[in-house]
């Protein structure tokens, strides 16, 4: 193994950074001359450089020193550097080094499978020195970071599904040793549907990512914002029920009254919350379950107030209700049958055991019934021949006609919105549309 090349006392680094801590830049080459160059070039830099002869090397070296870099000089077209690459990636103190692999020219092959080996970036000819400490600088001060381990979805600002479900688990684990329990919520939108098939998912995150930072700001620093099951999780450390409830009716207030943008253009939305203790002797899972029974209860109801599980929403209700949805048509079917010719029948039958004969007045009851019937269809398309027509409109601009339309809740939307649409379309030159809301704004 090569010694570790150290930086001379009066190496003077490019900036003040370097005055506490050097990063360290492990180089492996097999060109004896290009790997004094490399080594050259990034103690010039500042930087500790380590040098590597071979893959045993490289390996030992990221178990005993702590490497900022790992830069691999391609000596060739064989690309017999990409094992050393896959060995690094492979090794658990390697998994999270950034690499950056130089080729003295370009080669697709490489090039490809470097990436395919997660290098993090591929620099192709003998560059200016100062472009090559750049991008190098680049790598150090933001190395990547593999998406399956990022603590906050990027594009939301959300929470990981992984890294939520972790803070949940320590919650969990702190409520078991006697700490105080807290409350697990899911968020939904009736929108959100709709939305995702119009825009797509990216229109989708754009609406949560306004969203989330909304529901950030109004919380607490010790609150978690993430994503769980597709949905909004918030996770309230130490926080009994009553506070939860005054923390999620005043979250879809400002939920519901906030105005977001989609694509530049200003929409609302109808939040859905369903919440849950997190009690320590209750799983995880079990935690999870009855928040979402929660939400889905709050769903058939949309009366933006927070719902809290109840054991009535994941035992009876549910089996119950289902249940009843299999067997309610045929139900109804056989209610209808029984009603207009059991129920009759029966009754015919009732009055002829005791000699009572109905037959005639029924079936003279009927006569009439159908013949008053014939005679209103009669008369109803008498007058649909010769309609009363309407008087003139008087001289000069018709007079102002305002329509009112009531909406009284939100699940009332789609018909709401027929109804509005309906009206838009009247040819009536001089409308009014006033659409009445029970909303204190």
């Amino acid at each position: 193994m090569s010694a570790p090349t150290a930086t001379p006392a009066d190496a003077a680094p490019t900036d003040d950074r370097a005055a506490t801590r050097q990063e360290t830049v492990l180089v492996h080459a097999h060109d004896p001359v290009r790997r004094g160059e490399l080594v050259e070039l990034i103690r010039a830099a500042g930087w500790l450089p380590l040098v590597a002869g071979d893959a045993d090397d490289v390996i030992s070296i990221l178990h005993h020193a702590r490497t900022d870099l790992f830069l691999l000089a391609f000596a060739g077209a064989d690309g017999d550097e990409l094992e050393t690459l896959s060995l690094v990636r492979a090794d658990l103190e390697g998994a999270d080094v950034p690499i950056v692999c130089l080729l003295d020219r370009p080669h697709r092959r490489i090039t490809i499978e470097a990436f395919g080996r997660r290098a993090d970036d591929v620099v192709v000819g003998r560059h200016h020195p100062s472009v090559l400490i750049a991008r190098l600088r680049a790598r150090i001060e933001r190395p990547s970071v593999p998406r399956t381990r990022l603590a906050e979805d990027p594009v939301t600002g959300a929470l990981t599904p992984d890294a939520f479900t972790a803070q949940l688990r320590k919650e969990h684990e702190h409520i078991a040793r006697g700490g105080a329990t807290g409350a697990l919520a899911f968020v939904s939108f009736g929108e959100l549907p709709m939305i995702a098939t119009q825009h797509g998912s990216r229109g989708r995150d754009e609406v949560l990512a306004q969203v989330v930072k909304l529901i950030k700001a109004d919380g607490r620093r010790l609150d978690f914002v993430g994503s769980q099951r597709d949905l909004v999780a918030i996770l309230l450390p130490n926080t009994p029920m009553k506070g939860a409830q005054a923390r999620f009716d005043r979250l879809v207030a400002k939920l519901y009254e906030a105005e977001f943008t989609l694509a530049g253009a200003p929409i609302r939305l109808t939040p859905l919350v369903g919440y849950a203790a997190t009690a320590g002797d209750v799983s995880i899972d079990e935690i999870e379950d009855r928040a979402w029974d929660a939400l889905r209860y709050q769903a058939g109801h949309i009366d933006l107030h927070p719902t809290a599980w109840v054991p009535a929403m994941s035992d009876g209700p549910r089996r119950s209700g289902a249940w009843f949805e299999r067997v309610r048509t045929p139900l109804q079917v056989a209610a209808q049958q029984l009603a207009v010719l059991g129920f009759p029948l029966l009754a015919y039958y009732a009055l002829d055991r005791v000699g009572v004969d109905v037959t005639g007045w029924v079936y003279l009851a009927i006569v009439v019934a159908l013949a008053v019937t014939a005679a209103a269809i009669l008369l109803e398309c008498r007058a649909a021949v010769d309609p009363r027509r309407p008087p003139d409109a008087p001289p000069g601009p018709p007079p102002l006609a305002s329509a009112i339309i009531a909406a009284y809740l939100p699940n009332e939307a789609p018909t709401i919105v027929e109804t509005v649409e309906a009206f838009l379309t009247q040819d009536y030159p001089n409308l009014e549309i006033v659409l009445a809301y029970n909303s204190p704004t």
